[in-house]
């Protein structure tokens, strides 16, 4: 995949998630809820995390021009969120309920998103 195409991807996915959250924020708060329940659904996501991060820094390894240092940083980041996961997940359980705790607190990460997604979406434009 080049740059774009990763950017463009990754900006239609926080768009999509972020309408989602959006249009109906009780469905989003509720599937966190369940999801953090579920032990074996957050060693997955850990394992898939840090799996995808792996696939970038060793695919695309690259510290010259800004996009591809942005998706360099973001694999790193996904890469050691993944272990984090893995080796402490009450403390990542505790993160994602202080995101749930207010519908407010919904809205925000969907904004968030939003921008993030423009943003990835504009990069693929180069």
């Amino acid at each position: 995949m080049t740059d774009s195409e990763i950017f463009r991807f990754l900006g239609i996915f926080y768009l999509a998630v972020s309408f989602g959250i959006i249009i109906d924020p009780g469905y989003y708060r509720k599937f966190l809820r369940s999801y953090c329940c579920e032990l074996t659904a957050i060693f997955l996501s850990g394992m898939i995390a840090m799996f995808a991060g792996y696939l970038i820094i060793t695919r695309h390894n690259i510290w010259q021009n800004t996009p591809a240092v942005i998706i360099t940083i973001l694999g790193w980041l996904a890469f050691l969120k993944g272990i984090f996961i893995i080796v402490v997940p009450q403390a990542f359980i505790r993160i994602v309920e202080i995101f749930l705790k207010t519908e407010k607190t919904v809205y925000l990460q969907a904004i968030g998103g939003l921008i993030i997604g423009m943003i990835f979406l504009l990069i693929s434009c180069f």
